[in-house]
């Protein structure tokens, strides 16, 4: 496979992109590395915290609906209907992605006559250039409460609201 290496390198770039562009959220568990969606951790006897993410930014307002899915899910998992927020947010970062290094070997190989001939060979390395991506996760931290109160969420009035939203994104 005689290819140039800067065209090689482009292609695993452009492969690696498309490969991780094309995972955008869904209302799905997480697999790590593979899907991205929620991740849940109990924090206390009704507090909960739910992560979605492994997104690129354009995904981040979809994520905080995911969210409130999600918290009303485990509301009425719970036995419960409402339920209050008591924080949200996106964080981000940024990493960069290095492809590996290439190198091209072009060998000539002259026959000299019977038995003998002559190679002359010449190798080129070649650096890629990193590739910086931007991802992020959605948090959001609730307390399922007994009944409706100042602030409280109807996780009821969530599954209608996001229903269509999130039937689309499963």
């Amino acid at each position: 496979m005689n290819r140039p290496p800067r065209l090689l390198a482009a292609a695993l770039a452009a492969s690696f992109v498309v490969s991780t562009t094309g995972c955008a959220v869904a209302y799905a568990p997480r697999i790590a590395g593979f899907r991205p969606g929620y991740e849940q951790t109990r924090l206390g006897q009704d507090t909960y915290q739910v992560r979605i993410g492994e997104a690129w930014p354009k995904d981040w307002d979809d994520m905080e609906k995911f969210a409130m899915y999600r918290a009303a899910d485990i509301t009425q998992e719970r036995g419960s209907r409402f339920f209050v927020v008591t924080k949200g947010g996106a964080s981000t970062s940024t990493y960069q992605v290095a492809l590996p290094s290439t190198s091209t070997t072009q060998s000539t190989v002259t026959s000299q006559g019977p038995g003998w001939a002559t190679m002359n060979s010449a190798t080129q390395g070649y650096q890629p250039q990193p590739v910086t991506f931007s991802g992020g996760w959605y948090v959001l931290e609730f307390r399922i409460v007994p009944e409706a109160a100042a602030g409280a969420v109807d996780s009821q009035q969530v599954k209608r609201d996001l229903g269509v939203f999130i039937a689309g994104r499963s």
